[in-house]
């Protein structure tokens, strides 16, 4: 996320944690206050590599009270982890495989209304105006450019699936039934 800004000239400010930690939401909020220019916070929600979670509540309570915004990486975490709607974020982004188990190929952002009119002639690239894309598909029903209809079709069959499984509770109950049996595996008799 850091890159990315830099490459569009974003200021920025990077919070960083031990990769076995959590997030603390205080120096967060300590940052938010020494920086004033700063507009945005963007978390990640569950660390691929290392499974840590972030405290979304905590870190969106701190984004909220100092007057940001807040966007989510859920990647790893969407249709596992729960994410509670009236957490007070711009915008989520997540992608078809991962935690949904699906081929991948799509990205996808569940954003606020409001949040989207505001970004409208504010995107740095044409392949990711989401404002854009929206407008589209509310007037056409069509995305802007050739669907992978194949990974389209594959999302659904993986939504159909978690449906069936139980939900992102019962991928997780999964999930971690799975990783007790490999640790368990992997200690020394």
């Amino acid at each position: 996320m850091a890159e990315i800004a830099a490459r569009h000239a974003t200021p920025h400010e990077l919070l960083e944690s031990a990769e076995d930690a959590p997030i603390d939401a205080a120096p967060l909020r300590a940052l938010l206050r020494a920086r004033p220019e700063l507009t945005h916070v963007a978390v990640v929600h569950c660390e691929t590599t290392t499974g840590v979670a972030n405290p979304l509540a905590e870190i969106a309570e701190v984004v909220a009270a100092c007057g940001r915004r807040l966007l989510i990486d859920a990647m790893s975490a969407f249709g596992v982890l729960p994410l509670a709607a009236s957490l007070p974020f711009d915008a989520v982004a997540a992608s078809s495989n991962k935690g949904l188990e699906g081929p991948p190929g799509i990205a996808f952002v569940l954003a606020r209304t409001a949040a989207l009119e505001a970004s409208a002639g504010r995107a740095t690239s044409l392949v990711l105006d989401l404002h854009d894309q929206w407008r589209g598909l509310e007037s056409s029903g069509q995305w802007r450019f050739t669907p992978p209809t194949h990974v389209l079709l594959g999302l659904a069959q993986a939504l159909d699936e978690l449906e069936a499984e139980g939900g992102a509770a019962a991928r997780r109950a999964r999930y971690e039934a799975n990783r007790d049996c490999l640790v368990a595996g992997m200690r020394p008799c």
